[in-house]
């Protein structure tokens, strides 16, 4: 992993407001606002931001979400692949296998 960032007093503030703000675009079914997505890419930096949910552990996928590519959250029933290939991909599988759920990793990290 790269070495810890500080965070400034701004970032957190900034932040505070990206997730306390009401959206006008919270989706009828599955995922989180676009919106929301977007301003945490801005936040963060990156070129892409995913969000997804899904249990591991019984290889079900509910939904994901890709920005900038949409945003929509979309079903991902059919994709058995991902599972096929899940842990041997260590940015993927790596909350699952380390138990960290704060980090926010990057491919770089790993590969």
């Amino acid at each position: 992993m790269t070495a810890p960032v500080r965070v400034s007093e701004g970032d957190l503030r900034a932040l505070a407001g990206i997730v306390s703000e009401g959206r006008p675009d919270v989706p009828a079914k599955e995922g989180l606002p676009p919106s929301l997505l977007a301003d945490l890419m801005g936040q963060i930096r990156c070129d892409v931001t995913a969000f997804g949910g899904f249990d591991s552990g019984r290889q079900e996928t509910s939904s994901t979400q890709f920005l900038p590519d949409g945003g929509e959250a979309v079903a991902a029933d059919a994709a058995p692949v991902n599972w096929e290939h899940y842990w041997q991909c260590q940015s993927c599988s790596y909350p699952d296998r380390t138990g960290d759920l704060r980090s926010i990793v990057t491919i770089a990290d790993f590969y």
